[in-house]
């Protein structure tokens, strides 16, 4: 029992000591993660480990969904399946790209990634519905 006493004490000055300043101690902790594991993704991309990027940007959108990041994570995990060439799950996250994110500058290349995949299968009517959208949506 008395050798509980300091760690109690300690643990309770620790909880005192995250409680004084909750928003900036846990907004700073959680935000190095996210970066790092951004980061880690997006170097995996750009070293060509498809395979190894698609997860860790997975992993990213899972644990940080209202990170500024969550866009380009969603777009490069659809890259990167595309490339291992899963392409009914990279469709799926670019259709998803461009319904969350219609706006974002990589938009356009969503949709030009979609008709370029469609027309490398041959599959020429969806091919002329994806590029007809990135026509339409043209600035």
């Amino acid at each position: 029992m008395p050798t509980a006493l300091p760690r109690l004490v300690l643990v309770l000055s620790m909880v005192a000591g995250l409680t004084a300043f909750p928003a900036t101690s846990l907004a700073q902790s959680s935000s190095v993660p996210a970066e790092q594991a951004f980061s880690h993704a997006y170097n995996l991309y750009a070293n060509q480990l498809y395979g190894q990027a698609a997860p860790a940007f997975h992993r990213f959108r899972t644990h940080h969904p209202a990170h500024p990041s969550l866009a380009e994570a969603l777009y490069y995990e659809a890259e990167s399946l595309l490339a291992l060439e899963r392409a009914d799950a990279a469709v799926a996250l670019f259709r998803q790209f461009q319904q969350q994110f219609p706006h974002h500058p990589l938009a356009f290349q969503a949709r030009l990634a979609l008709g370029q995949h469609f027309y490398t299968r041959g599959e020429y009517d969806r091919t002329l519905n994806a590029l007809q959208s990135v026509l339409d949506d043209a600035p």
